[in-house]
């Protein structure tokens, strides 16, 4: 099962006004999609290109990271 999740999303391009389909990433799993890490890395995960006139833009949108096996952060005797 992926824990990996993105949600398909229409947009209005500010420039030109012509509707843009994207799929916007709202959780990415690490070990199963690095490429999706790597593009958060850069900070071009959630930019998106109108096929009219190819601005780039950001999509203002949550992002949750998984890291899964590695430890949680939290002290002994937590929770």
């Amino acid at each position: 099962m992926s824990h990996s999740l993105s949600q398909p999303t229409s947009l209005t391009c500010p420039r030109c006004s012509a509707t843009v389909q994207a799929e916007v990433w709202l959780i990415v799993d690490a070990a199963e999609r690095p490429d999706l890490l790597e593009k958060a890395k850069e900070g071009r995960l959630h930019e998106i290109a109108c096929p009219q006139c190819g601005p780039l833009g950001q999509v203002d949108a949550p992002l949750l990271l998984y890291f899964p096996n590695t430890p949680l952060p939290l002290g002994e005797g937590s929770g």
